[in-house]
């Protein structure tokens, strides 16, 4: 942020977003959603890229509560559902060792009829296997 005051950035939705993806990718993952709350705080309203990004960031140290809350505010809010953050959460999921809410989402995907890909069923078959639930 200090960095963004510098080069006198505007404080959007898409500059919070890439700085919230360069976060997760970097495995900073309070970071990460320390800035989503700034960004909130800042007036700017994340939407589902922004989620999707905090929840991918909650996947590297395993932070599937964190990730599982943040899916809560976009189940509570008027956000479109979308492939990209059920597979972002279920993935967190899988790290976390939580292959029962990862399956839980991959009836909610059917449920709000929301497209899934082989991505959304090979991470929720992973979640099972990596603890071991294979019934």
């Amino acid at each position: 942020v200090s960095v963004m005051t510098q080069m006198k950035l505007d404080f959007d939705v898409i500059t919070f977003n890439a700085a919230i993806s360069v976060l997760a990718k970097a495995g900073e993952w309070d970071r990460a959603l320390q800035l989503l709350g700034m960004m909130i705080r800042c007036g700017v309203i994340p939407n589902t890229i922004t989620y999707s990004a905090a929840i991918s960031a909650c996947e590297y140290e395993c932070q599937w509560q964190r990730a599982l809350c943040l899916f809560g505010h976009v189940l509570q809010s008027d956000l479109e559902l979308d492939t990209i953050i059920f597979n972002a959460t279920i993935n967190t999921f899988d790290k976390g060792g939580a292959w029962d809410k990862a399956l839980q989402l991959l009836h909610l995907i059917a449920k709000r009829d929301v497209e899934s890909n082989a991505i959304t069923y090979t991470a929720s078959i992973v979640a099972c296997g990596n603890s071991d639930q294979w019934e």
